[in-house]
C-alpha cells in the first residue's frame, strides 16, 4: 500500500492548511494526511475512497473546501458507520456524508450516480453543480442548507422527499423531473423562481408548502395530480389548473392560506376536492370554471375566504356540503341552493352576516342540515327563503330552515305525487310575471285569486291545451291558481307571486 501526498505551500486564514492527497486504496484516506492538513480548511483527494473516508472527511471540522472531482467511490462494507450502515455502494455519496459540515463548496466525482440520504444536510454548502453521471438524490440530501441559493436538477435525476427544504436563502430551483417530490421546497421563504418540467405528473404533498415568496408556478397538461398541503402558505396570486385536462382530484389544504391567491381556474374533470382547500385566503375573490362533475363541497373548503361574495359559480349536481365549509363569507348577500343538495354540515355558512336571501326553490327535499350552519346571522326571520311549495310545511317544521321567513316559490317540485289521476298531468308554473299553464285536454279557464279570495284574473273560453297568462300588471302577492279542463279536471295550487 502506497500513497502520495502533496502539500499546497500557502497558508489559509487562521493558519489553516490546504492539502492534496492521492490514495491507491480506498479506506486510507486519513493515514494519507498530517496533523496540520486534517485541520485544513482546502482538501483535494485524488484516487479510491470509500464510506469510511468520508468519516475521516466529516471529521475534518475545518474544511471548507474539497474537491473529490479526481476521486473514485468504491462500494464499501465492513465495520458499522456513523449513519449505522455497513454498506456502501459504489459511485454514491454516503448517507449524511457531510452533516453538520462547515464544507461551503464541493467538487464532484465525474462518475458520481447517487448522493445519498441527508448527505448534506444542515451544511454550509453554497453551490452545487451536480455531474451528468448522476441519477439519484436522496431524501433530505440538502435540507436545512441555509446558505445554498440556487439548485438546478437535470432531467433524469430521481430526487427524495424533504430534498431541498428549509434552505433558508435559497431563491431559485430548476427541477426538471416528472415529479415533485414530497416536501422538496418547504419552507424555503426566499424561494422567488420554481421552474417545473413541462413533463411533470405529480406535485407532491407539502412540496412547496411555506415558499412565501413564490408567486407564479406553471402547472404544465401533464400534470395530474397535487398532493396534501403541496402550495399551503405560498405567495400564489393566481392557480391556472385549466389546463390539466388528466387531473380528477386535489389533495387537501393545496391552496390553504395563500393570502395574496386571488383567482383559479379549475380544470374539467375534477370530481374531489380536497378539504381546507382555500382555508383563509382571505384575497380570494373569483373561481372560474367550477367543476361541473363535482358532487361534495368538502370540509372547510373556503372557511375564511371572506372577499368571496358569490356563490354562483356551484353547479346544480352539488348533494353535500361540508363542515364550515363557506365559514364567514361575510359577503354573501344572497345563495341559491343547488338543485341536488341533501346536506350542509356544522357551522357550513357561520358568519353570513351580509345574507339577505335564500333560494332553495329548486330543491327535491329538505337539505339535512348539521349543527349551527348559519350560527352569527342574526335576524333570521327577516331573510327570505323561497322553497317548493310541496315542501313548504317541511321546511316550516324543520330546525334552523324554520328560522327564516320562508316563502312559496311557485315551484312544486315533485307536483305529480300531490295530485291524482289526470290532475297530475296538469303542469301550471309561474316564470317572471308569466303565468304558464299545459294540460292533457282542452282548459276551460284558469282563475288566479289572492288569500283573501279577490278574483285578480279570469281567462275563460279557451279551447287550447296549452296557454300563457301576462300578470305583469298585479302587485307582489301569495297567489292561489285553479286550473279546469273541458275533461273536468281541475287543479289548484299556491304560488308566492313577486311581479
Amino acid at each position: 500500500m502506497k500513497a502520495r501526498i502533496y502539500l499546497f505551500s500557502g497558508l489559509f486564514a487562521m493558519g489553516l492548511t490546504a492539502g492534496a492527497a492521492t490514495t491507491t486504496e480506498a479506506g486510507t484516506l486519513k493515514n494519507q494526511l498530517s496533523d496540520a492538513e486534517l485541520n485544513g480548511s482546502s482538501l483535494t483527494v485524488t484516487g479510491p475512497i470509500d464510506a469510511s473516508d468520508f468519516e475521516t472527511l466529516l471529521g475534518m471540522t475545518n474544511l471548507t473546501s474539497l474537491d473529490l472531482s479526481g476521486a473514485t467511490i468504491v462500494e464499501y462494507n465492513g465495520d458499522k458507520l456513523l449513519s449505522g450502515s455497513v454498506h456502501s455502494d459504489a459511485n454514491a455519496i454516503p448517507n449524511y456524508a457531510f452533516i453538520g459540515s462547515k464544507i461551503t463548496s464541493v467538487k464532484l466525482p465525474s462518475t458520481l450516480t447517487a448522493i445519498g440520504e441527508g448527505a448534506f444536510a444542515g451544511s454550509k454548502i453554497q453551490a452545487i453543480e451536480f455531474p451528468a453521471s448522476l441519477k439519484s438524490i436522496g431524501n433530505s440530501a440538502f435540507n436545512n442548507c441555509d446558505n445554498l441559493k440556487q439548485v438546478n436538477v437535470a432531467a433524469g435525476i430521481e430526487t427524495g422527499n424533504y430534498v431541498f427544504a428549509n434552505c433558508a436563502n435559497l431563491e431559485t430551483a430548476s427541477l426538471n423531473s416528472i415529479e415533485v417530490p414530497v416536501g422538496a421546497f418547504r419552507n424555503c421563504p426566499k424561494l422567488e423562481t420554481a421552474y417545473i418540467s413541462q413533463s411533470v405528473k405529480s406535485i407532491g404533498a407539502d412540496a412547496y408548502a411555506g415558499c412565501s415568496k413564490l408567486t407564479t408556478i406553471s402547472f404544465w397538461p401533464t400534470l395530474e395530480t397535487i398532493g396534501n398541503s403541496a402550495f399551503y402558505g405560498t405567495g400564489l396570486e393566481i392557480a391556472d389548473l385549466s389546463r390539466c385536462g388528466n387531473m380528477t382530484a386535489i389533495g387537501d389544504n393545496v391552496f390553504a392560506d395563500c393570502l395574496n391567491l386571488t383567482t383559479v381556474y379549475f380544470p374539467a374533470n375534477i370530481t374531489s376536492l380536497g378539504s381546507g382547500l382555500f382555508f383563509d385566503n382571505i384575497s380570494l375573490t373569483d373561481i372560474k370554471d367550477f367543476p361541473t362533475g363535482l358532487t361534495e363541497i368538502p370540509d372547510h373548503f373556503m372557511k375564511g375566504a371572506s372577499n368571496v361574495n358569490s356563490l354562483d359559480m356551484m353547479n346544480e349536481r352539488i348533494e353535500s356540503i361540508g363542515h364550515y365549509a363557506f365559514h364567514n363569507l361575510n359577503g354573501v348577500e344572497r345563495w341559491k341552493a343547488p338543485d341536488s343538495l341533501r346536506y350542509i354540515g356544522d357551522g357550513a355558512m357561520e358568519g353570513w352576516t351580509s345574507l339577505e336571501y335564500i333560494d332553495a326553490s329548486m330543491v327535491n327535499l329538505v337539505p339535512e342540515l348539521g349543527e349551527d350552519v348559519w350560527a352569527g346571522v342574526e335576524n333570521k326571520d327577516k331573510i327570505g327563503l323561497s322553497v317548493p311549495d310541496n315542501l313548504f310545511e317541511q321546511f316550516k317544521a324543520t330546525p334552523q330552515w324554520q328560522d327564516f321567513d320562508l316563502e312559496l316559490s311557485g315551484v312544486n317540485t315533485g307536483i305529480e305525487d300531490d295530485f291524482a289521476g289526470e290532475a297530475s298531468k296538469i303542469s301550471i308554473t309561474l316564470v317572471g310575471s308569466e303565468l304558464q299553464v299545459e294540460a292533457p285536454s282542452e282548459i276551460e279557464n284558469v282563475v288566479v285569486y289572492n288569500v283573501a279570495g279577490r278574483l285578480l284574473v279570469a281567462a275563460r273560453g279557451l279551447d287550447t291545451t296549452k296557454t300563457v297568462i301576462d300578470m305583469s300588471n298585479l302587485t307582489p302577492e301569495v297567489i292561489i291558481v285553479t286550473v279546469n279542463t273541458a275533461a273536468g279536471t281541475q287543479k289548484t295550487v299556491k304560488f308566492v307571486f313577486k311581479g
